[in-house]
């Protein structure tokens, strides 16, 4: 982990800067969080799959954007939300739900 002079070696300050920039993500991710909490713009949802048995299981504990609260903020707000970088996670979190949507529909439709 050190060279002979004690100094940390090429690895450790690779696994440091890695550690580094992972702590400054997990910040990232919790200040974003915290504002769309403060909006309330986190709904719960809930995934319903159907299995050929005629059996169901739900799938609980999931959030995402309340799209409708997102589309009735005022434009300061948006303009806010744009120039802290949060608009387009937000609506890439709605194209991804979109996209787990589509996925829960065609497992539904091909039970087997």
């Amino acid at each position: 982990l050190f060279d002979a002079k004690g100094n940390p070696s090429l690895f450790l300050s690779a696994q440091q800067k890695l550690l580094e920039s992972d702590l400054k993500n997990d910040y990232q991710t919790y200040q974003f969080t915290q504002e769309v909490a403060r909006l309330g713009l986190i709904k719960n949802i809930d995934i319903v799959l159907q299995f050929e048995q005629g059996e169901t299981q739900t799938i609980q504990g999931l959030s995402t954007v309340d799209e409708d609260k997102l589309q009735t903020l005022g434009s300061n707000t948006i303009a806010e939300l744009q120039k802290q970088g949060y608009l387009s996670v937000l609506n890439s979190m709605l194209i991804s739900l979109f996209q787990l949507n589509a996925l829960v529909k065609l497992h539904n439709q091909r039970p087997e």
